[in-house]
């Protein structure tokens, strides 16, 4: 589309298509078209008017006299977002006249018979003889006319002196380009042809010529390419010859020394050392490069969700009740943001709330309670780690509240206990112990008549009147809670022993009177020990000194021990291993593997001084 130099005019930008399915028109969009003039830096467009939707997409953009004050190339781009895809497009501005002269209504150069009416060539004016149409087209030799008849057309002096000539034509009515002139046109060198406002400088690209190699995601320019990294970045390279010949793709960055450029998407045909390319220039994608499928993704989930409410989308169904970063926590609290969060006490009661990101993260509590005007929300389990202020939490509604809990409580205990008896069941298992008390199979009428007195309890089972007719009162219970306490002192401290003594008194009266015998038959000499008993004594003194066993001693005897303990500790003394170091002589136990006792040893090259065992 061609602009008049310096003036105002409003153009129809778009489409503006949907960044999901790429073809739903976007209608309510907030543009900020930005403008390249003759390939030079973006910028916001001068004329602040904001684009409205026209229909379809398409939006109707204002530019003023500033924006189109330069000739040649205008590139009108608009950044694509997680709403839309990316826009461009390039209009060309023309200078006034030549506008006006092309487009204006009552153009000077044409009328409505398709006219043409020329003033002046090359700056010279001209007359209706000069040019007219009579004598230009009059057949002959003489001055202003043409021969048509010798094939040839010669001009009799030009400005060099050397003169034109031109050959025979094919038709010998007219004179047209051949296949090969229209050829050399388009393969005019494009380097040549940069003229402010030309055609050439409106179909400008960035480089043309013949690839020196090609790969899946790379194509080697020629070796006089740019030396300059990046040089070409973001530019749209073709294929327009040789291998891989209808192939387009976006340079995502470009190495100077190598001519290597890498490109976006791979080749569905690697191109080779025959591979003609050209490379369009374009303007510079947000983030400096095109962005990568990861970069897309991560704008998608880093989008705020408060913009995503629109009923049936997926970003309605992803909303959480609340999210920020915390101010505190403990154990068993966490303190929500102090902007974004709720003031209502128990606003958030029975909600989840997800650690995200920071101290924490992974970990999922229910909320108990919550105060609105301090933000802690108290949690029914304690943290496993402690969140901090770098914690990004989220709320997930649970949609239960006390409320909910209560009636759910209800209806447990009021529901119909006939519909809950299969086997294995709490339902069964409650229903066939109250018959078993009740010896009713309608179970729980059946007990409540039992417990009420209005019908008899089977034979086996005692009826209960009032409970507290048979309970002891608060004196007697104190009564045997003392008495308790006394048997079990006995019981578990001295009884067993008192027991020991006992038995052992016993066994001894039971010897003496065997000794006595019936009506003190054996008490012959009861001013000393009677022969039978002095031989019994003896025969026990024996029996314990040639038959009982007695354990090694475990540790020191005290100055009082009985003689038992004394020998024992002797025995083990005389029997054990002893180490001995400088200073410490150590009595080990038979196994070798504890001591029994220690003595502390020491020598001042006057006295060796033994010390006691212990």
């Amino acid at each position: 589309m061609f602009l008049k130099q310096s003036t105002a005019v409003d153009v129809l930008v778009g489409p503006f298509v949907d960044a999901t399915d790429a073809y739903t028109a976007e209608t309510g969009l907030t543009l900020a078209i930005k403008v390249s003039k003759n390939g030079q830096t973006m910028a916001t467009k001068n004329d602040a008017t904001t684009p409205t939707h026209d229909a379809d997409g398409y939006y109707n953009c204002e530019l003023d006299a500033t924006d189109t004050n330069t000739v040649g190339t205008l590139v009108l781009t608009q950044a694509g977002s997680a709403t839309h895809l990316a826009w461009s497009k390039t209009y060309y501005v023309l200078e006034e006249a030549i506008y006006d002269a092309i487009f204006g209504a009552s153009a000077a150069a044409f009328d409505a018979n398709a006219r043409v009416d020329v003033g002046s060539l090359a700056g010279t004016a001209q007359t209706a003889r000069d040019i007219g149409a009579s004598v230009l087209l009059s057949s002959g030799t003489g001055t202003g006319q043409v021969s048509l008849s010798s094939g040839s057309v010669t001009a009799g002096t030009v400005s060099d002196k050397t003169g034109y000539s031109v050959s025979s034509v094919s038709d010998k009515t007219g004179y047209r380009l051949s296949s090969t002139g229209v050829g050399d046109i388009w393969d005019e060198s494009s380097a040549d042809h940069v003229a402010a406002g030309s055609m050439g400088a409106a179909m400008y690209i960035a480089r043309s010529s013949t690839a020196q190699a090609g790969a899946a995601s790379t194509i080697t320019l020629d070796a006089s390419s740019s030396s300059t990294d990046d040089f070409y970045n973001n530019g749209w390279i073709f294929i327009v010859s040789g291998t891989g010949v209808g192939q387009g793709n976006t340079i995502s960055d470009y190495n100077g020394t190598t001519k290597v450029a890498t490109v976006q998407d791979s080749w569905a045909t690697n191109p080779s050392s025959d591979s003609v390319f050209v490379i369009m220039p374009r303007g510079g994608l947000p983030g400096a490069s095109a962005p990568t499928a990861a970069a897309v993704a991560d704008a998608v989930w880093d989008e705020a969700s408060a913009d995503h409410t629109s009923e049936g989308t997926f970003g309605a169904q992803f909303q959480a009740s609340h999210e920020g970063t915390a101010q505190a926590a403990t154990g068993t609290t966490f303190t929500l943001d102090a902007t974004g969060s709720s003031s209502t006490d128990d606003f958030y009661n029975y909600g989840f709330i997800r650690v995200i990101a920071g101290t924490g993260a992974g970990q999922t509590r229910q909320i108990s309670g919550y105060v609105g005007s301090s933000k802690v929300a108290t949690v029914s389990l304690a943290w496993t780690t402690t969140p901090s202020t770098d914690s990004q939490y989220v709320l997930i509604a649970d949609g239960i509240d006390a409320a909910t809990i209560a009636q759910i409580a209800d209806g447990v205990w009021d529901e119909g206990r006939s519909g809950h008896v299969s086997a294995g069941s709490f339902g069964e298992y409650v229903l066939a112990d109250t018959t078993r008390v009740s010896g009713s199979t309608s179970a729980a009428d059946g007990l409540e008549a039992a417990v009420s007195g209005s019908t008899p309890l089977p034979a086996d089972v005692q009826q209960v009147g009032s409970v507290a007719e048979d309970l002891p009162t608060a004196t007697a219970m104190a009564t045997i809670d003392s008495n308790v306490d006394a048997i079990l002192v006995d019981t578990g401290t001295t009884l067993n022993d008192k027991l020991d003594v006992i038995d052992g008194i016993v066994d001894a009266i039971l010897l003496d009177t065997a000794e006595i015998g019936a009506a003190g038959a054996g008490l012959t000499d009861l001013g000393g020990m009677s022969t039978g008993m002095q031989g019994e004594v003896n025969a026990q003194v024996l029996d314990v000194l040639n038959v009982d066993t007695f354990a090694e001693s475990s540790g020191v005897p005290a100055a009082t021990a009985s003689l038992v303990d004394k020998i024992a500790f002797l025995t083990t003394l005389a029997r054990n291993k002893i180490t001995q170091t400088a200073s410490t002589q150590t009595l080990r136990n038979d196994a070798d593997s504890g001591n029994i006792a220690t003595s502390t040893q020491s020598d001042d090259a006057t006295t060796y001084t033994k010390g006691e065992w212990t």
